[in-house]
């Protein structure tokens, strides 16, 4: 769309150092996502202790956990909230298919489900290729080997991780179990 704006040189030079475009239009793009990339950050932030998450884990894996619950929605005072925020403040969130669908089946109402989605897209999507189910599945069979079964979507998760060298922020004890994982500790834990 084809936009006439009245805008300030100094600002729109700022602009184009600051986001290295190499066009006015370019540069502007650019704030503009980003802004709204933050605002629905933001917005992910606040539905904090407003949707409660409830996750039946030995439903979906038949695995011996009774229920898993989502600290960073249901419990907003919590540590564990506090850590995500900083994180996400500082870019370092990404969402993942199976987190993603794991989030939303735990939403109470269709409203709810909406508004989180919104919230999550804006984080980085990684997304899962043929390779990361290959290397979930040599990491599964190598701890299988050892007698350690585990979840697939830990499985999953772990792979994807460790493809895109992230680190995994978890309460799940799962994790600390699987080779070559990178974990996020806080410093005040």
């Amino acid at each position: 769309m084809r936009t006439t704006l009245n805008l300030d040189d100094d600002l729109i030079r700022e602009l184009m150092k600051t986001t290295r475009a190499k066009t006015k239009t370019d540069a502007i793009h650019q704030a503009i996502s980003d802004m709204i990339r933050r605002k629905k950050q933001a917005k992910l932030k606040s539905l904090s202790g407003k949707i409660r998450i409830n996750f039946d884990w030995r439903k979906q894996e038949d695995v011996e956990i009774r229920q898993q619950k989502i600290p960073f929605f249901n419990r907003p005072e919590s540590t564990e909230k506090q850590i995500i925020e900083e994180l996400i403040d500082r870019g370092d969130v990404a969402v993942v298919g199976i987190v993603l669908a794991e989030l939303l089946q735990g939403c109470r109402s269709q409203e709810e489900r909406n508004e989180l989605k919104e919230a999550l897209l804006a984080l980085p999507y990684l997304g899962v290729s043929q390779a990361t189910w290959i290397a979930a599945g040599e990491i599964s069979s190598n701890l299988l080997r050892k007698g350690i079964t585990l979840p697939l979507t830990d499985l999953v998760l772990a792979a994807v991780a460790i493809e895109h060298r992230c680190s995994v922020y978890s309460l799940d004890a799962h994790f600390q179990k699987i080779p070559g994982l990178l974990h996020y500790t806080h410093a005040g834990r």
